[in-house]
């Protein structure tokens, strides 16, 4: 599974000294080292992307990658059955807009696998 987080990131995307800070300095979990990391982490990210498109996807729903409910929790989206993605996504309302727009992610990603037939 693909981390999201910080150290993640930063080792990722090679911030081995992030603004020429020493790493040994940079304790994770740590306020300022977390401030200093997430710091160079968006301003790689504003490389690629413009402000516009930042409000944009923060106004989304965000791509979520494990259940948090059901029979199905603590397993990633991509291994949830496909029945139990189209019970998200046309049976319960009262699931976050989160929930159900992961859930119809999924299901297109995998109506457009290679080998697969699109019903």
């Amino acid at each position: 599974m693909l981390s999201h987080s910080n150290q993640a990131l930063r080792y990722r995307l090679g911030f081995v000294n992030p603004f020429g800070i020493d790493r040994h300095t940079l304790s994770p979990h740590r306020a300022l080292s977390d401030a200093i990391v997430t710091a160079a982490v968006f301003t790689e990210v504003i490389k690629h992307a413009s402000w516009r498109d930042l409000v944009q996807w923060s106004n989304e729903p965000a791509l979520l990658s494990v259940l948090r409910f059901g029979r199905h929790r603590g397993e990633r989206f991509d291994a949830v059955p496909e029945d139990y993605l189209h019970w998200i996504v046309e049976g319960q309302n009262e699931l976050s807009e989160d929930v159900k727009a992961s859930a119809r992610y999924w299901l297109i990603k995998r109506a457009a696998a290679p080998g697969r037939a699109v019903t």
